[in-house]
């Protein structure tokens, strides 16, 4: 599959399953409550109502976990970051959980910021150096949203600041 036939389908498959799990977590809401989730989502302003998307990957089966660990929390982030932040990223994070070697969870305010990263030469770059430390044969997408409820960082970085 070509790398634009890539991208659109990963688009695809995150519209449908934003529109899948806004018309699911409604079932019970009336018209009016769906009509204001959906002019809030469509104004994509500073809410703490966040699209979250956790990319679920297992390592190249030729690299060591210390060498995975070693790349993804040493050498990867600081190229990465300034990309995510340039595209609109709110928020990205790494952290390993069983049956996975690694996921990556961004916070999005809008699904075309994450397409935008995707699409740009900068991201491309990056993954190419990226792609031998993971098996891109096997792992999965997770896409919801994330609504923050309590944040003790933020609250202790407004505190001290």
């Amino acid at each position: 599959m070509s790398r634009c036939m890539k991208l659109y389908t990963v688009k695809i498959l995150i519209q449908y399953s934003l529109a899948d799990s806004v018309r699911s977590s409604n079932i019970n809401s009336t018209h009016q409550e769906q009509d204001e989730i959906q002019v809030n989502m469509d104004k994509q302003v500073d809410d703490p109502q966040l699209i979250r998307l956790d990319v679920c990957m297992y390592k190249n089966d030729k690299v060591s976990f210390e060498e995975l660990a070693k790349y993804a929390t040493e050498e990867y982030p600081p190229k990465g970051v300034p990309i995510m932040k340039k595209f609109g990223i709110v928020k990205w994070a790494t952290w390993t959980v069983p049956d996975y070697d690694i996921v990556l969870s961004y916070w999005l305010r809008s699904i075309d910021d994450m397409y935008a990263m995707i699409s740009s030469s900068e991201w491309d770059e990056l993954e190419k150096e990226a792609r031998p430390h993971a098996n891109m044969e096997i792992g999965h997408f997770l896409l919801g949203h994330h609504k923050v409820h309590f944040d003790h960082t933020a609250e202790a970085q407004k505190n001290t600041a």
